[in-house]
Order: C-alpha cells, then sequence, then structure tokens
C-alpha cells in the first residue's frame, strides 16, 4: 500500500510537528507593534491682560480767599472736603450743587465750616471765605 518512501515522509512530517510543539518556545509570541499615541497639548489660555490705564494725576490745592476756579478745576477746604467747579458752570460742594452762589457757615457733617464761593459773569467761580487748613 505504502511503499517505503511514502512512508519515510510520512514518518519525516510527523515528527516534524511533533518536535515543533515541544521546542523551547512553544507559543511564539507575536508582539504587535506599540503604536504611540502623538501627544495632544491642551492649548494654553492666557488671560488678557487689563490694559493699565493711567489716570491723569490732579493736584488739588487747598482753597484761599480769593481764588478763582474754573469748570472742572477744584480745591479744598480747610477741612479736606472739596468745592468744585462742574464743567455745566454749577459749583458742587458737599451734596450742594448750586448755580450762583454757596454760602455754609456752622457745624455740618460733625465739622466746624466756613466756606462761601459767588459764580462770576465769565463762568468761573470766586472763593470768598473759606476754613482755614488745620
Amino acid at each position: 500500500m505504502f511503499n517505503a518512501k511514502c512512508l519515510l515522509i510520512l514518518t519525516l512530517l510527523l515528527t516534524s510537528v511533533y518536535f515543533y510543539g515541544c521546542s523551547e518556545t512553544t507559543n511564539p509570541v507575536v508582539e504587535e507593534p506599540v503604536v504611540e499615541e502623538p501627544v495632544v497639548e491642551e492649548p494654553t489660555i492666557e488671560p488678557i491682560a487689563n490694559p493699565v490705564v493711567e489716570e491723569p494725576v490732579v493736584e488739588i490745592n487747598f482753597c484761599s480767599v480769593g481764588d478763582v476756579l474754573q469748570p472742572g478745576e477744584s480745591c479744598l477746604d480747610g477741612t479736606g472736603d472739596a468745592f468744585t467747579v462742574l464743567e455745566d458752570g454749577f459749583g458742587q460742594y458737599l451734596f450742594f450743587n448750586v448755580g450762583k452762589s454757596i454760602n455754609l457757615f456752622g457745624n455740618i457733617n460733625g465739622k466746624v465750616r466756613t466756606f462761601s464761593a459767588e459764580k462770576q459773569d465769565d463762568g468761573t467761580w470766586k472763593i470768598l471765605s473759606v476754613t482755614p487748613k488745620e
């Protein structure tokens, strides 16, 4: 049935299959290639810096009798409160906005005050009396 040549080939094939399963590396490990995912950097959100707006330094002097203030100018009475000539021509002192003149004498807001000013024909205000600087 089988000739010697076929029997020899069959024996060799079976032997090689048998020994193949018994080798030192019985189960060869096939390593899959490691695919590194690209590192995605988070976008850095930098805070928007608020622009520094430098306000002009306005020096306010103490009021003196006879001072004349233009619209937009101010001076301090002796207690440190300001008299301001507003852009619309009104005079402002403490909580009073006046159009022609202001005369305050006495204890106001816990401070003894003397202050009077009068609007001039050209729109300026002239200081007539003021609490002296302490």
